[in-house]
């Protein structure tokens, strides 16, 4: 593809904790059962050939219309690492989505280390259910007691649109390609790599050592995305990595938590962190 230049948006994990720069490593899982038909889909889906990504915004907004009408599960994890292995700051966020997309309920906790942790805190849980009208958050730090909370519908953590916001940078940081078309419970799915190293325009934010990785079935979605690259942290390197999951397509539920009355008891914060 011809790449596209852009500026990208620095996505943090959660918009309220204090994340260094962060993404990704993912693996495709076992396939899940499908309960919806992808009759009378094209080859290709738009924004993808067999030569690679050749439009992400087509890409991208192919991917967030084939959502709008179903229920699904994604998993967002990040990592950030010491060549060594050592553990700076890793986190995973569990969405579940109702179909139309206006109801969710979302998990995210994250860990990190005594070098990262700019409010001071080592482990670190949020939760957020939505409706239509309503949203409601539980908040724990360092494994202390929650403190729940009605916030803003429009201010709600983990909006599920606009977490593939990132599809759109990952598919225009390098030249792509599709390396393997294969079939997995009648869904036909197309592995795409990345060719090259990210442009000098994109350094600061990929640094080395880039790697991505993608499962895009015929509709445009994206059911697993991988990205690892090697930064610096602190004068010394780092490896970042992030995986998206996506699964249980037309298959999810979302139930309003336990601790819904508790949260609207406490009123309508006026900020969401």
């Amino acid at each position: 593809m011809k790449r596209t230049f852009l500026v990208l948006l620095v996505l943090g994990i959660v918009s309220s904790a204090p994340l260094v720069s962060s993404v990704a490593t993912v693996t495709s899982g076992a396939s899940q059962p499908q309960s919806f038909a992808q009759d009378n889909a094209t080859e290709y889906p738009p924004g993808l050939s067999a030569d690679g990504v050749t439009d992400p915004l087509a890409l991208a907004d192919a991917h967030r219309e084939a959502l709008r009408n179903t229920s699904y599960t994604v998993a967002t994890s990040y990592a950030f690492r010491r060549p060594n292995g050592t553990v700076l700051s890793q986190g995973i966020t569990t969405t579940r989505v109702s179909s139309g997309g206006e109801s969710f309920f979302a998990v995210t906790s994250q860990t990190q280390s005594n070098a990262t942790r700019p409010l001071g805190f080592g482990r670190y849980k949020l939760a957020t259910w939505a409706n239509e009208t309503r949203a409601v958050t539980a908040r724990q730090v360092r494994g202390g007691e929650p403190t729940y909370r009605e916030v803003s519908r429009e201010r709600a953590p983990f909006e599920p649109d606009t977490q593939w916001e990132l599809l759109y940078s990952a598919f225009a940081a390098t030249n792509t390609t599709v390396v393997e078309r294969f079939e997995r419970d009648g869904t036909t799915l197309f592995r795409v790599v990345s060719t090259e190293q990210p442009g000098t325009e994109l350094a600061p934010m990929y640094g080395g050592s880039y790697s991505f990785v993608a499962i895009v079935d015929s509709q445009g979605i994206v059911r697993t995305l991988q990205q690892t690259y090697q930064t610096t942290f602190e004068d010394r390197s780092a490896v970042v990595s992030r995986t998206i999951r996506l699964t249980r397509l037309g298959n999810t539920t979302v139930e309003r938590p336990d601790w819904y009355e508790k949260a609207v008891a406490n009123g309508t914060a006026n900020e969401t962190r």
